[in-house]
């Protein structure tokens, strides 16, 4: 071989191999999958896991099957606060509620009641159309 130019033939290089036929061992696939004799998809298997281990309680009740999480008024706290009262509880507190007992403005003594008693006295007893604008002036002055 010469080597500064070397011929075509003398960078060939034979090789004779041998391939010998050989048997393909067969991993044995579970049965009970819902694809019988396919292999398990790992993805759709970790998937799955990192779904249930997402799963969140909402008020201490878990999600049934479906995902869906059942609650009612009685497990709804009113606020954040320790110990607030629930939705239920606030429901059942006004269900006896009148008119009477409702004051009409948060940290005043007049009730709902004895507002529109005095609109209506102040109606019938023939108020002047200034004195009905008052009354009304008085009360958006108050809802402001």
């Amino acid at each position: 071989m010469s080597e500064i130019n070397p011929t075509p033939e003398e960078l060939v290089e034979n090789i004779d191999m041998e391939v010998e036929d050989n048997t393909v061992v067969p991993m044995p696939i579970d049965p009970t999958l819902s694809h019988e004799g396919e292999a398990a998809d790992a993805k759709a298997t970790g998937d799955a896991i990192a779904a249930i281990a997402a799963v969140k309680k909402v008020l201490g009740q878990s999600p049934d099957g479906t995902g869906n999480v059942a609650i009612n008024a009685t497990q709804i706290p009113m606020s954040a606060e320790t110990g607030a009262q629930t939705i239920s509880e606030a429901v059942l507190g006004v269900q006896a509620q009148t008119a009477d007992t409702i004051y009409y403005v948060a940290g005043e003594t007049d009730t709902v009641k004895s507002v529109v008693d005095g609109i209506i006295n102040a109606c019938t007893d023939g108020c002047t159309d200034d004195e009905i604008d008052e009354i009304f002036d008085d009360w958006e002055d108050e809802e402001a």
